[in-house]
């Protein structure tokens, strides 16, 4: 049964997933990986791991078990795991040195409930990297669409330390909450509410609700490689009584690429592809902060201050993940992205308040 699913997958995973959730319920234990300081990167010898799809009668589910080992009906897979406030790298090249039952066809990732996901480099032997932020906070922000595109933020700037891809290319996308969770966004009320009519729920019977989603990718070989966003919606409700009735329902597989889902990690000034989409691009955000500093008397600008603003605007010059790890780095939300930056802005800095103003501005 296993290998009909396998098979099924690999031939149109958009089809395979359209009726049933394709969930993840089984990972290998602790891939080994190499820290490189900015980032947890796969070593090349344990990128593959072994695959198997099988059909969860009870859960109504398509079950994903990944083990380190080959098994009777695994196939070979690539396999990212995540790491909590971590990012963590692959390449999706096989360095084994006996390739067992063949090439690798499918990359798997850990579930995303909050995370992000990058792919740099080239079709054939892409970088993937499966980043998190869970604890980075935005300290009094009563906003969870806010808060989620602050850590979706942290998550895109942390990819500025990131050295590119080794084998080139121009691949180029990233997925971020808000394109897999109505939290993320400020409607959410509404779009939970249309989601709750379609499948027959009433709202005062839930008792939990989950939003996931499972990134998955099929290629190899000779062939490039395609990946997937998988939409999943788990909720618990308090009927029929007296007990609760599970309901896992698939939300929609997508391909991540270009001019479609999986906007460009380097946008345009323009904005409006960038992580706080509110149609200002960070660049601009940043200028309205420097100028409304600009048209206070400051007596005795400090050291400080005349530092960051000459900092940011070099950063400017070298593109919007410089911009936005250097904004991170004033604000003390993150660490220096490279030497020289001076100290953070003090919280009683006149252009800390306005820098902080323009950055949650642009957050929307």
């Amino acid at each position: 049964m296993s290998e009909i699913l396998n098979c099924r997958f690999l031939a149109d995973p958009v089809g395979f997933t359209a009726t049933y959730p394709l969930v993840i319920v089984t990972m290998p234990g602790d891939t080994p990986r190499k820290d490189k300081g900015s980032h947890l990167s796969v070593r090349s010898d344990s990128r593959v791991a072994y695959w198997d799809i099988s059909w969860d009668d009870d859960a109504q589910v398509f079950a994903v078990t990944l083990t380190s080992d080959p098994g009777e009906a695994t196939l070979p897979g690539y396999w990212l795991p995540w790491t909590l406030n971590i990012t963590n790298k692959i390449t999706l090249h096989d360095k084994r040195p006996t390739a067992i039952d063949g090439p690798p066809r499918a990359f798997f990732t850990a579930p995303l409930s909050g995370c992000s996901l990058f792919i740099q480099g080239n079709p054939y032997t892409p970088t993937v990297y499966h980043t998190n932020a869970r604890d980075s906070i935005l300290e009094h922000t009563p906003s969870e669409p806010r808060r989620v595109a602050h850590r979706a933020a942290i998550q895109e700037a942390r990819l500025h330390r990131i050295p590119a891809p080794k084998r080139g290319g121009t691949l180029e996308n990233v997925v971020h909450a808000r394109d897999y969770m109505h939290e993320a966004h400020p409607d959410a009320d509404t779009r939970f509410a249309r989601q709750h009519e379609a499948l027959g729920i009433h709202p005062d019977h839930i008792v939990m609700k989950q939003e996931s989603a499972t990134i998955f990718g099929v290629g190899g070989g000779a062939l490039p490689w395609s990946f997937y966003l998988h939409r999943h919606y788990r909720v618990v409700t308090s009927r029929p009584a007296p007990q609760r009735k599970v309901v896992h329902a698939p939300l929609g597989t997508d391909k991540i690429q270009h001019g479609g889902l999986g906007k460009p990690v380097q946008p345009a000034w323009s904005g409006g592809v960038e992580v706080g989409a509110m149609g200002r691009s960070l660049h601009w955000h940043v200028e309205q902060a420097m100028v409304a500093y600009g048209k206070r008397w400051h007596f005795n600008q400090s050291k400080q201050t005349s530092i960051a603003l000459l900092q940011l605007q070099a950063a400017a010059r070298h593109g919007y993940l410089s911009l936005l790890s250097v904004v991170h780095y004033y604000l003390g939300l993150d660490s220096a992205p490279y030497p020289g930056l001076g100290e953070p802005l003090k919280l009683t800095s006149e252009f800390h308040d306005d820098l902080n103003s323009q950055y949650r501005a642009w957050l929307g």
